[in-house]
């Protein structure tokens, strides 16, 4: 079981009460029982001081070696974090969306889950980006999705949507 603090700041009550050192952090608890590890989330560098991680936390097990690792959003993109390896997975959304150019800063996509899709014991990372996604319902933009080979820069599938359909 992992726990973790992606860093942003809410009005829930005694959200104030919370020390400083709680943003940015993950706690993970062994499945053998052992001692809890604690985790400072990826940082990068050009965000603001408590910015560490943008939100969003999926337990993955991309090498098939039984372990789950935490897939983390970043910033910077997706990171793996696995025991005390970091292993980035980078994908980026497009230069231009909407008819407006898009910040290299603001293109990088975020995981939202991991599965053995393929059946070969190792789990493949799904990752999505679209402009105005935080701040939209899905769907009002296209969507960019990538369904990851592991960690590596291949990619079992990428697409885009534009909308969900519920039948």
């Amino acid at each position: 079981m992992a726990i973790g603090d992606d860093g942003s700041r809410n009005d829930e009550p005694g959200n104030e009460t919370e020390p400083p050192d709680v943003s940015g952090s993950l706690t993970v608890y062994p499945g053998s029982g052992g001692a809890p590890v604690d985790h400072r989330s990826p940082v990068a560098s050009e965000e603001p001081e408590g910015y560490e991680a943008a939100g969003g936390y999926t337990a993955a097990d991309p090498d098939g070696d039984g372990r789950d690792g935490i897939l983390v959003a970043t910033y910077a993109g997706a990171t793996l974090v696995d025991g005390d390896r970091r292993t980035p997975v980078l994908r980026k959304g497009p230069a231009k969306a909407d008819g407006r150019k898009v910040r290299a800063k603001d293109r990088p996509a975020r995981p939202v889950g991991a599965a053995d899709f393929d059946g070969d014991g190792k789990d493949e990372l799904v990752l999505n980006w679209g402009s105005g996604v935080s701040t939209g319902p899905y769907g009002q933009q296209p969507t960019h999705w990538w369904i990851t080979d592991g960690t590596g820069s291949r990619d079992k599938s990428s697409f885009t949507t534009t909308e969900f359909v519920n039948d």
